[in-house]
C-alpha cells in the first residue's frame, strides 16, 4: 500500500522488517529489490535479487535478469553478463535478456 501511495522509503522500511518474519519468501525480496532499483540503490537491489535467485524461483530467467539489471546499475558488467547468460540458459527466447546482452556486448 505504501508503494502505491507513493511512499517508497516507507515501503522499503516495511519490507525490510517483513523479511525478518518471512526470510524465505522470494516475493518479498523481489519487491524490495524492485524498490531499491527504483531508488537507485543498486547494492540493495543486488542483495535482494541474489536472495531471490538463491531461493530457486519458479521463473529463473526473470530472476537472473533482474539481478543482471542490478549489476549493470552498479557498473559490474561482467557479473551482469554472467546473469544474463544464466537467464538465457533458463529461457533462450527471453527477449529482454537478449537485448540487454547485445547492449552490453557492444
Amino acid at each position: 500500500m505504501q508503494k502505491e501511495a507513493g511512499q517508497p522509503a516507507e515501503a522499503i522500511k516495511t519490507l525490510e522488517r517483513l523479511i525478518f518474519v518471512y526470510p524465505m519468501e522470494p516475493e518479498v525480496h523481489r519487491d524490495l529489490g524492485d524498490l531499491y532499483m527504483a531508488q537507485n540503490s543498486s547494492e540493495g537491489a543486488i542483495r535482494e535479487y541474489s536472495a531471490v535467485v538463491a531461493s530457486k524461483p519458479l521463473d529463473p530467467a526473470a530472476s537472473h535478469f533482474n539481478l543482471a539489471r542490478a549489476f549493470q546499475s552498479a557498473k559490474r558488467l561482467d557479473d551482469a553478463k554472467e546473469h544474463l547468460l544464466l537467464s538465457l540458459e533458463a529461457a533462450p527466447g527471453f527477449k529482454p535478456a537478449q537485448k540487454m546482452l547485445l547492449e552490453l556486448s557492444r
